[in-house]
């Protein structure tokens, strides 16, 4: 991609100043040898780095768990799991369903009481929802599954959608995603209930 390219050109620069900085470091009584092997070293990291990313870390899947203690919440609330998941960019799982389905089925297996999705479903257009639809209705909790639009999902970034039909391009990102079964909330807010043994809501 752009940013490999990138990468590839400012590595090949930095390539040519480390010769010359292991010539001019000769002069101080160094060898060549051992200052451009160093920079080769340092030179290696960033890629190695990268692939490591889009190789390893791509595909894993990472739980955290935070308790929140508040003497806010009413004693109903006491165990009330939410699962939080964000930055899908589904354009990432384009050749790659069955990361995806592993990912949804990791989240229903935490047994959440709520599934809240903060944004970045896609990366530049609606159309990359597509195929996904089984998998991201699969997401299930029984207060539901709430999202909002991230600033991806409002197609800011593609510039083959003129800039009067971005808002309606949003519309259909949280369109799609209704019809996954998730509620969007745009500028809202929802209130969830629940009853204790005691009666106390």
């Amino acid at each position: 991609g752009f940013s490999l390219t990138i990468i590839a050109v400012t590595e090949a620069v930095v390539l040519i100043l480390l010769c010359a900085a292991a010539g001019i470091m000769t002069l101080f009584g160094m060898k060549f040898r051992k200052v451009f092997l160093w920079g080769l070293i340092s030179l290696a990291v960033p890629p190695l780095a990268i692939l490591y990313g889009h190789v390893v870390e791509i595909n894993r899947v990472k739980v955290r768990n935070i308790e929140i203690v508040s003497e806010r919440l009413p004693e109903a609330f006491d165990g009330y799991r939410i699962a939080h998941i964000s930055d899908l960019h589904l354009l990432s799982f384009e050749d790659r369903h069955d990361r995806l389905e592993e990912f949804i089925d990791k989240v229903n297996s935490l047994s959440p009481d709520l599934i809240v999705f903060s944004g970045d479903l896609v990366t530049y257009s609606p159309e990359e929802t597509a195929g996904f639809e089984d998998i991201l209705s699969a997401l299930n909790a029984p207060d539901g599954v709430y999202s909002v639009l991230g600033n991806h999902d409002y197609c800011i970034y593609n510039d083959d959608i003129p800039e009067d039909m971005k808002a309606a391009a949003a519309a259909e990102v949280a369109r799609r995603q209704e019809k996954f079964g998730w509620d969007v909330l745009m500028n809202e807010n929802v209130e969830i209930e629940r009853t204790s043994e005691a009666g106390d809501t």
